[in-house]
């Protein structure tokens, strides 16, 4: 309750407290137990802290056809491998768009980030996912 460390302790807590000091960012996967220990973390971060978060979900799976195409190529596609590939993307699709509706009954701010499925160097990787935080990129079901 005091000594040097006692106070080093509520200097931390003053810190950690202040939403004009300390912004929480809580970086998750749209998959289920992800998603619930998001929501774990930020009730905990609000009830004992106050504090607003900023979500950033990672590795959401953009495929380049749209969930229409999809369906119009269930049962045309003759190939085996590719017919339960789609069926797999559907499923995560599916997946990450139930995830993504819990995370936003959080009610904080979320950006997504793409699963970025390019071949590239590390710089580059960088550069290509940080651009998807300059703006906020919206995760669609079309």
């Amino acid at each position: 309750k005091s000594g040097p460390l006692a106070e080093q302790a509520y200097d931390i807590n003053e810190v950690i407290s202040n939403p004009e000091l300390t912004h929480y960012v809580v970086v998750t996967l749209p998959e289920e137990m992800p998603v619930t220990e998001t929501e774990e973390l930020c009730k905990q971060l609000h009830s004992e802290f106050n504090a607003k978060v900023t979500l950033v979900c990672n590795k959401l799976l953009a495929p380049p056809l749209s969930k229409a195409e999809q369906t119009d190529l269930t049962g045309k596609i003759k190939d085996k491998n590719m017919n339960e590939f789609l069926e797999f993307v559907q499923y995560k699709m599916a997946t990450q768009f139930s995830q993504w509706e819990r995370l936003s009954r959080l009610g904080a701010e979320i950006f997504g980030v793409p699963l970025v499925l390019e071949c590239l160097r590390a710089q580059q990787s960088v550069e290509k996912i940080s651009s998807y935080l300059d703006n906020k990129w919206t995760l669609t079901n079309s």
